[in-house]
């Protein structure tokens, strides 16, 4: 997969947020603006860009990475016995 590259308009972004955890970098924050700015209309933030990381983490954290897990999660389908 090719590598989103951060537009000028990301560069000046501070390093990190107060608050933020050591995994999110100032590349980190400049490629999630860089991806997710042509889907709003505003101008995507440093704070707006740990907000978006931090979201998407929990979701992957509630999805599970488990194999166990996944086993439940597909189980058998309609009409069919386990």
């Amino acid at each position: 997969m090719p590598r989103i590259r951060p537009s000028s308009t990301t560069a000046a972004l501070p390093e990190r947020p107060a608050g933020a955890p050591d995994w999110i970098t100032a590349e980190l924050l400049a490629d999630t603006v860089a991806a997710w700015q042509p889907h709003y209309p505003q101008s995507l933030t440093a704070d707006d860009a740990l907000e978006i990381l931090l979201t998407v983490g929990r979701l992957f954290e509630a999805l599970g990475d488990d194999e166990d897990e996944e086993n439940e999660v597909l189980g058998a389908g309609a009409g069919q016995q386990p």
